[in-house]
């Protein structure tokens, strides 16, 4: 087998995920405030907002 075949036939991970972009910014809203977590905006809205200036 060569080595491209080879990569291609090996099990593979999610080495990087992004919260923001595995769940809802409503659920993660609802999480943080049943686990009395301050989050920096109360929109649920602008949660995922970042700012990039």
């Amino acid at each position: 087998m060569d080595y491209p075949q080879y990569l291609r036939s090996v099990p593979k991970a999610e080495l990087h995920c992004h919260f923001e972009g595995t769940v809802r910014a409503a659920t993660f809203a609802d999480l943080a405030r049943r686990h009395d977590v301050t989050l920096p905006t109360e929109n649920v809205a602008r949660l995922y907002d970042h700012d990039t200036a």
